[in-house]
């Protein structure tokens, strides 16, 4: 039986070069419709966006921006374009750097068919990254949800110094295992999923806006990390995982919006959405802070102190 797959990517910046690639993968899997949110990129990766629409004006579907909207409001759009499509059947949201394997849409299409007869219609497939870190990322993840762990910090297994232990003996040895929350891209699903569900959380902006969502997804659903399909990170400039939870690159980062985003949502995620509450809780939390104050002391970042401090107190307010 043949489905009808819309695949929803967001782009921003400069970054044409990496989407192309991305594009030319999915077309290859011949899917129904692509469709691009340009979250106002720049003149130079937008112009050949332009061009490369009209070559593919029949597949190739781009919303422009005037303003970056954030990759919540920008995935909100792009799935709710594809929800309210009469054709779609499945949407599969993908990153401006993910490119995707050969055959993932027929291979997600049959574990589909396998799997939500099992789980009973209530199922998300997502694709494995194929970087040697995803696994270390899926166990701080899994640590994130934790009660007593504040971003996937405790200061018990720091004291005891099995951090490195724990990761590498959780790392995934099946090819499908269950997962709670996860990033955007290589997330599939039927579009029936987006009626109970609902989208992407635009008060987010970016970060945390997408384990918001796969958060709220495995409440009511099975997601599935298939590890056989996987996709390729082209680009890996800011990866906060293979750098550490606590690093001094995460200090010396230039952008401070990426720093203010991630602690404001992250404190919001945490405490009001997971609703962690207790002594351990906060003794953690307090200590991961004062470590990082440490950190922007030693590197004369001063400043990053008072974004923390700002964004943690902003996450408040969040209604």
């Amino acid at each position: 039986m043949r489905f009808n797959i819309f695949v929803v990517i967001v782009t921003y910046g400069n970054r044409f070069n990496l989407l192309k690639q991305v594009i030319d993968a999915v077309l290859d899997e011949h899917v129904n419709r692509i469709i691009v949110v340009d979250n106002n990129s720049q003149t130079e990766s937008r112009n050949n966006l332009k061009k490369y629409q009209e070559k593919y004006s029949n597949i190739l579907k781009v919303f422009y921006q005037y303003k970056n909207t954030g990759s919540a409001a920008g995935f909100k759009f792009g799935i709710k374009e594809a929800y309210n499509s009469k054709e779609c059947d499945f949407i599969l949201l993908l990153d401006d750097d993910n490119v995707v394997m050969k055959n993932c849409i027929t291979n997600f299409i049959n574990l589909y068919d396998i799997y939500s007869k099992i789980f009973n219609n209530k199922i998300a497939l997502m694709m494995y990254r194929k970087y040697s870190y995803f696994d270390d990322y899926l166990c701080c993840s899994s640590k994130i949800l934790k009660n007593n762990y504040y971003r996937g910090f405790n200061i018990i297994n720091t004291f005891k110094k099995r951090i490195k232990n724990s990761i590498k003996n959780k790392k995934i040895s099946v090819c499908i295992t269950e997962v709670n929350v996860g990033p955007y891209g290589g997330l599939f699903f039927k579009k029936d999923l987006v009626t109970e569900i609902g989208y992407p959380d635009e008060k987010f902006f970016l970060y945390a806006d997408d384990f918001e969502y796969t958060y709220r997804i495995s409440s009511k659903y099975k997601i599935l990390l298939i590890r056989d399909i996987y996709i390729l990170d082209i680009d890996r400039s800011f990866n906060i995982n293979k750098r550490g939870i606590l690093n001094n690159a995460f200090i010396k980062s230039s952008d401070n919006d990426k720093l203010y985003y991630i602690f404001r949502n992250s404190h919001y995620f945490e405490l009001k959405v997971i609703k962690k509450r207790g002594f351990k809780f906060t003794l953690n939390m307090i200590i991961y802070i004062i470590i990082l104050s440490i950190l922007a002391v030693i590197n004369f970042k001063f400043r990053k102190i008072k974004i923390i401090i700002k964004a943690i107190f902003d996450s408040r307010k969040i209604k």
